[in-house]
């Protein structure tokens, strides 16, 4: 009986550490929920295109070309490229 209290104890401190983990914010992922998540999820296809063909290297400018191609990008400025990739 001791021990069953003492495991469900254990389990209960457990339980209450994974939900501050689960709470906290994730820097790595705030790209996902801000204003300008719809460029950076545009930038991060082109990364996984251009790594799937292995390539090793992507410049800025091969990246705003890629963007210019299509009419979303259409204002978009390489200062503004510059700025996402940071």
């Amino acid at each position: 009986m001791f021990f069953d209290q003492l495991i469900k104890k254990a389990n209960m401190k457990r339980i209450m550490v994974m939900d501050d983990i689960r709470l906290r914010t994730i820097s790595e992922a705030t790209y996902l929920t801000t204003d300008n998540a719809w460029r950076y999820r545009s930038i991060l296809h082109y990364f996984y295109v251009e790594h799937e063909k292995l390539r090793q290297y992507l410049f800025p400018e091969d990246i705003y070309g890629h963007l210019k191609e299509s009419p979303y990008f259409k204002e978009y400025t390489e200062e503004q490229l510059h700025g996402d990739l940071k």
